[in-house]
């Protein structure tokens, strides 16, 4: 009797091994199994801008909190130029940045607002009152602006 259980036991084990879909022909175990979330795609992290549309920006520099790196040059110092500079720098972090609004603060020079430097304040739209998603500083460097960020902006927005 003892036989006939041990048989059976084996010929169960082998007709599980041959319908067993896994690639390495063993049995998959239910602790390693992943779940569902497993056939999901993976998620895309910065930079975004390589993406169609997007001009391609430097890697930045890490310094202690912050992240920091150069512009393309794209006139100014004025308020085009320093908003055409946040909006490369969401081009490169925000996989969305059509779902972000920014405020410009310059400086001010007596009467008149100087773009020299610039403290950006970010916005998500979907988000009315929550406060800034990300705090920016824009520095002109003669040519084109520098900007500033801290390390979270690397994880995207």
């Amino acid at each position: 009797m003892a036989a006939v259980v041990l048989v059976a036991a084996a010929a169960l084990l082998l007709l599980r091994s041959a319908v067993d879909t896994s690639p390495s022909g063993l049995g998959r175990s239910t602790v390693d199994d992943p779940g569902p979330t497993a056939s999901l795609p993976p998620r895309r992290t910065p930079p975004y801008d390589r993406l169609p549309g997007r001009t391609p920006i430097p890697a930045p520099a890490q310094t202690g909190d912050g992240v920091s790196g150069p512009l393309p040059a794209i006139g100014g110092p004025d308020k085009r130029a320093a908003g055409a500079a946040v909006e490369l720098v969401l081009g490169r972090y925000c996989l969305a940045p059509a779902g972000y609004t920014f405020t410009l603060d310059p400086d001010h020079d007596g009467n008149r607002a100087d773009y020299h430097h610039v403290d950006v304040l970010v916005f998500r739209l979907d988000s009315s009152g929550s406060g800034p998603a990300l705090r920016l500083i824009l520095d002109w460097a003669g040519r084109s602006y520098r900007w500033i960020g801290f390390l979270n902006l690397l994880d995207g927005c």
